[in-house]
């Protein structure tokens, strides 16, 4: 986000497509079972902030430049939470998967 280089955003892009495209197949697979829609549910929140935030992030940096891309990263960034809310959840998951 802060280089502003065109491949790591092209990265940051197919990340996002690629996670969107996980998630969709993960629905298809649980469209089934109530317990674990429910539990994905759970993640789109996290997930999507996240995403936002990122998102965010370069916009600043694209409009404002370096410092103000610096600036989001450092004082605005709920990276740390909306991660470990993601981490917790998921952890919540494994249990279901194995019964």
């Amino acid at each position: 986000m802060l280089t502003g280089q065109d491949a790591y955003l092209q990265l940051r892009g197919a990340g996002v497509s690629q996670v969107r495209q996980d998630l969709s197949e993960l629905g298809d697979l649980i469209a089934d079972n109530p317990i674990e829609r429910q539990a994905v549910q759970r993640l789109d929140l996290p997930i999507a902030a996240r995403l936002g935030e990122l998102g965010a992030g370069i916009e600043v940096r694209e409009s404002s430049g370096l410092l103000a891309g610096a600036e989001v990263v450092t004082h605005a960034n709920d990276g740390e939470k909306w991660m470990g809310q993601i981490a917790v959840q998921v952890g919540e998951m494994r249990p279901l998967r194995q019964s």
